[in-house]
């Protein structure tokens, strides 16, 4: 019995100490790519990450002057789609179907495809839903 229950303890340890390799082992895998992400984005320009001291900087926009350039899609002006990157047909077909009760009916109705919409899904939002649908008839 005392045999049984070592050889169980044994077990269960060597499972644990294979478990926290792999993990020491994921860990350095996603430490290394996330160094590969931050060098490959310097290098563009882009910062991918930020520090806690970065996000707290003052010389930056604060998040009040960031909200202001979200436009609502049942409010805003064709002209205004344009200067975020719709093209000036799409602007007007999306201003004459309103309203929207999400910012995802523009994929779902087919009128932006899916990496034209990733690109300005964080400039738009959608308000006032209470209005029903436009159906086509």
């Amino acid at each position: 019995m005392k045999k049984n229950f070592a050889v169980f303890l044994a077990g269960i340890g060597i499972s644990v100490l294979a478990g926290l390799g792999i993990r020491a082992v994921y860990n350095g895998r996603v430490a290394q790519r996330t160094r590969e992400l931050r060098r490959h984005g310097r290098e563009k320009g882009h910062v991918l990450f930020r520090s806690g001291q970065d996000v707290f900087r003052r010389d930056e926009p604060s998040v009040e002057a960031i909200s202001v350039s979200v436009i609502d899609l049942n409010d805003c002006s064709s002209q205004q789609l344009v200067a975020i990157g719709v093209d000036d047909l799409t602007a007007r077909r999306i201003v004459e179907l309103r309203p929207y009760r999400s910012k995802l009916e523009l994929v779902s109705r087919l009128m932006l495809p899916a990496d034209l919409y990733s690109s300005i899904k964080d400039r738009i939002s959608v308000s006032g839903t209470d209005e029903g649908v436009k159906i086509a008839s």
